[in-house]
């Protein structure tokens, strides 16, 4: 384990932490200068006359408690993952109190740590739908929006290449208008916006339709039409390619039969007589088909064929 993984460990454990990033009731203990290092935003309220510095609790109800801790993730290790990770002894903590009477709660212990991780599956997992597309972008764009609002391009970077491994995957259209329209006002980063953008101009074809995407009548029809003529160009397009693949191959005969013929002509000089009928050799080309380079030399008096140097 790196200094910076047992950095992280110590952070769930809540070991010599000097601030608290706040979200859906639960504080997750962090290292200030671990933090601080890589947000701009964070570094600035924690050391301007802001709250933040005076209460060393940073808070952060824009996301979800899952995006903030694959974000503390990020900082400590460079990463993050997506499965069930160890939790923090404060949310365990909260998860605690939340079923005890409000006049027997406490506060949050932070001396002792437990190595839990998230249930798995239940039993009927197995019948549960595939995830669509936009269920597996969603958390990797969350990632992006949480990183241009705390300012951590790293991390908008990183989530950018995990948006692009996961669009690889099997294509669906269920869900994908309703996420872009939920997140895409929200993304600062540009080549993630772009990309949402390839996706949608990749599958437009299930796409052009979408009254989510495309609310007015106007645009659909644009988008409709524009497919249409794509459509027909590459239909074009195909045919050209296929008539300069013929011509290129006429070409090719063709220069092959004119190395043939001047091969030809060359080996007449060397030929005095018939080999067969010994008469003065007096010759004539006898061409095999247009779309082949064969031809061959025969004496005119017995029609014996010559051979003759190849080119």
């Amino acid at each position: 384990m790196n200094k910076l993984a047992a950095m992280l460990r110590n952070a769930r454990q809540g070991e010599l932490c000097d601030l608290r990033l706040e979200c859906e009731g639960v504080q997750l203990t962090v290292h200030k200068i671990v933090v601080c290092n890589e947000s701009e935003m964070i570094k600035t309220a924690c050391s301007a006359n802001f709250l933040e510095k005076r209460t060393n609790v940073v808070r952060m109800e824009d996301f979800s408690l899952a995006t903030v801790k694959r974000m503390v993730e990020y900082m400590y290790i460079g990463d993050y993952g997506l499965g069930c990770g160890e939790k923090w002894v404060s949310e365990l903590a909260h998860s605690t109190s939340d079923t005890i009477p409000a006049s027997t709660a406490t506060s949050a212990p932070e001396t002792s740590f437990m190595d839990t991780s998230f249930a798995g599956p239940g039993p009927d997992s197995a019948e549960l739908t595939q995830p669509t597309t936009a269920d597996i972008l969603r958390p990797h764009i969350q990632m992006s929006m949480i990183a241009g609002y705390y300012v951590i391009p790293g991390l908008q970077d990183l989530a950018l290449e995990k948006i692009k491994q996961a669009s690889e995957q099997t294509w669906s259209p269920a869900g994908f208008d309703e996420m872009v329209k939920e997140v895409y006002g929200s993304l600062t980063h540009q080549a993630t916006q772009n990309h949402l953008a390839e996706m949608a101009i990749k599958h437009l074809h299930d796409l052009h339709r979408n009254e989510a995407l495309f609310p007015d009548v106007f645009s659909r029809r644009v988008i409709s039409t524009m497919l249409l003529q794509l459509a027909n160009a590459l239909e074009q397009a195909s045919e050209a390619g296929i008539q300069a693949n013929a011509e290129q191959i006429r070409a090719s005969h063709a220069e092959q039969r004119f190395k043939r013929l001047r091969a030809n002509l060359e080996g007449i000089r060397n030929i005095r007589k018939c080999r067969h009928c010994d008469q003065t050799f007096d010759s004539y080309f006898e061409l095999a088909n247009e779309e082949s380079p064969t031809c061959k030399l025969r004496c005119r008096a017995c029609n014996t064929r010559h051979i003759c140097p190849q080119p």
